[in-house]
């Protein structure tokens, strides 16, 4: 394929996409590729759409030179989110992709928008087209340009996971099928001479709208902080029980600085009886490991548990049954009991499903209380709330 080739072409190690200055050369070869095709694409459909007097033609011209911005855009980010960190920056430049993504949509909806008006004046006062075969010729070529630059950036994000090229993907995709309407507008002017180019530029300027705004709300989304991806919150987790010393995780939380940009925490649980000195050596071989197998910086909190007294085990089995009862989904941790002369106080953190609203919420600690307490009148447990176990964040991600 043309693509691969271009691939092997002009980027070295074109297969090692966890190196900066791989992934920046993924990122320069899309914004160049792009900012060539749609340069030529706007020059055809303009002249096209000047021939033919077509309001719809001129439209989808104007979102190719649109188009050629954002490739200008995806160059200009690719180098800037390549760049080291600094102090102002200390987690790198990663995120500008999602910015630059935003700026790409914000360009693309407007686009969308001054054409809606031009086709709503195309439609209340409509004028006369000249459909020459040349212009059919043109607009089937720019499909098939159109097609080839949406798989070929859509071959790039699945081996970077570069978001701006995802976008320029989905953008060279909506072009296609708004392109495909702006021919079909022109093939039934000139085998039935029905005018429908306003309407044609009406349904193209909408496709392009809504191109926009979805693109603009997954920027926002990436912005805000979504769940990372899955792959990388399951490798974590697998690297840190592999750890000797380790019997258990919880409170993961991942936060992505852009493309193989990824700073954790998490809660590690460790025996009780463990010194200071043991605990402090089981915290830096995770951080370690963490770091060495998957480049994510990691911060580890040491949680004590006692894995060894037959009443701990005890409660922890009651706590267990208890909460399958109520809801197989409610998980516990950080379980830790305090025996006195005439109670047990308990004290554990809860993770309560993101379904469950606050009077949920507050009725399921309620509960867990009380059946303790009917189960031994001594228990008295301090519940933290928590939302979401590993397991539902980690399906929150493959979402």
């Amino acid at each position: 394929m043309l693509g691969s080739l271009l691939i092997r072409t002009f980027i070295k190690d074109h297969e090692n996409t966890d190196k900066a200055e791989v992934y920046l050369a993924y990122g320069n070869l899309s914004g160049m590729i792009g900012l060539i095709s749609n340069i030529l694409l706007f020059l055809i459909k303009f002249s096209a759409g000047i021939v033919s007097m077509s309001t719809a033609i001129i439209a989808d011209a104007f979102n190719n030179l649109s188009d050629a911005a954002s490739s200008v855009i995806s160059v200009f980010t690719a180098k800037l989110a390549a760049r080291r960190s600094d102090e102002k920056h200390p987690f790198g430049y990663g995120r500008i992709e999602y910015v630059a993504t935003m700026i790409i949509a914000i360009l693309i909806t407007n686009v969308g928008l001054e054409f809606f008006k031009t086709s709503i004046r195309q439609i209340r006062e409509p004028s006369p087209l000249n459909m020459h075969p040349a212009v059919f010729v043109f607009l089937l070529f720019t499909v098939g340009i159109k097609l080839w630059l949406f798989l070929f950036n859509r071959g790039i994000f699945q081996k970077t996971g570069n978001q701006t090229v995802r976008a320029t993907s989905m953008d060279s995709l909506f072009d296609a099928v708004t392109c495909s309407v702006t021919l079909l507008a022109a093939a039934v002017y000139y085998f039935f001479h029905i005018n429908i180019d306003g309407y044609a530029g009406l349904v193209v300027s909408c496709v392009v709208i809504w191109s926009g705004i979805g693109i603009l709300r997954d920027a926002a989304d990436s912005l805000l902080g979504n769940a990372v991806d899955t792959e990388i919150v399951e490798k974590i987790r697998d690297v840190a029980l592999s750890v000797k010393g380790v019997a258990g995780i919880h409170d993961l939380l991942v936060h992505s600085y852009g493309q193989g940009r990824h700073m954790a925490t998490l809660h590690a649980e460790v025996p009780l009886k463990s010194s200071l000195a043991e605990a402090h050596a089981i915290a830096d071989e995770v951080e370690n490991e963490v770091k060495r197998q998957l480049g994510v910086l990691l911060v580890v909190h040491i949680d004590p548990v006692d894995t060894e007294d037959k009443r701990v085990r005890k409660i922890r089995g009651r706590l267990e049954r208890i909460l399958g009862i109520l809801d197989p989904e409610l998980k516990f941790h950080d379980l830790q009991v305090s025996f006195e002369e005439d109670q047990d106080f308990i004290s554990f953190d809860l993770d309560l499903p993101y379904a469950y609203d606050e009077q949920k919420e507050l009725q399921t600690v309620r509960q867990i209380r009380e059946l303790m307490a009917e189960i031994d009148p001594r228990y008295a447990c301090a519940i933290v709330m928590d939302r979401g176990s590993i397991e539902e964040k980690l399906e929150a991600a493959g979402k």
